[in-house]
């Protein structure tokens, strides 16, 4: 932030500062929703929601062109701030929409955040430290006006591997709806690789350029250490130790 000396000097570097745990566990979340067991769930928050009509409009309308088999279930939470007139109107757009539901306010976004199977929301600072302590998988919007802060906190965040996020200055509505199906896909893909082949997802599932018997049976140590020096990769080893995945 390019602190004056006099005011770097009183300022001590804490990092992002995680979340409380849930207080509820995912399934009961789910169940209080309506959403079954194996339903994807998308869960749309721009936060405080002040200035987050936007997103929430433009999700709306890219579930609108899909074809109704292949819209997933949403969950959205206006946000305490938003104003009176685009909640309505929110309200509005989505009563056509019987696989969406919304709330004005949540105060437990962890157990929220953990119901769903992606998020969309925007970058505030409050929001990001949920998303990374959850360690969910999210699409982020990040406010580009007046202020960059939401901007360059998820480019940071990005570059380092931890979210996800679409060049909102060329992006439409329709493309970070494809976002969400592009990260529901891997999910979807997991779930039917494993009812059809069980534990043969441990092996090839398709003839590679080499042999099996060409490939190491185990990943390099750097890997498994999580010392490769790619942020990203050594993260993701991070938290796969820490939370399993």
């Amino acid at each position: 932030y390019a602190f004056p000396p006099f005011a770097a000097a009183k300022v001590n570097y804490c990092g992002y500062i995680a979340r409380e745990p849930a207080r509820q566990p995912r399934a009961v979340v789910r169940r209080q929703l309506g959403v079954g067991k194996d339903e994807p769930l998308v869960l749309v928050t721009p936060g405080g929601g002040e200035d987050g009509y936007r997103l929430i409009a433009n999700c709306l309308e890219g579930l609108r062109v899909l074809p109704l088999a292949k819209r997933p279930r949403v969950h959205i939470v206006c946000g305490p701030e938003m104003g009176d007139a685009p909640r309505a109107a929110i309200v509005q757009a989505s009563a056509s929409l019987p696989n969406v539901s919304l709330q004005d306010f949540c105060d437990d976004m962890m157990s929220m955040i953990g119901a769903a199977d992606v998020a969309l929301t925007m970058g505030g600072y409050n929001t990001v430290c949920e998303l990374l302590t959850s360690g969910k998988r999210a699409v982020v919007v990040p406010r580009t006006e007046p202020g960059h802060e939401q901007l360059l906190r998820a480019q940071r965040m990005a570059a380092h591997g931890l979210l996800r996020m679409p060049d909102v200055t060329a992006a439409l509505a329709l493309r970070r709806e494809h976002k969400l199906v592009f990260e529901l896909g891997w999910r979807e893909f997991f779930h039917h690789a494993w009812r059809h082949d069980g534990e043969a997802i441990f092996d090839s599932l398709h003839e590679g350029p080499l042999p099996d018997a060409a490939y190491a049976r185990e990943l390099p140590a750097d890997i498994r250490e999580g010392r490769t020096g790619v942020p990203a990769i050594d993260q993701a080893v991070r938290a796969l130790y820490t939370d399993g995945y």
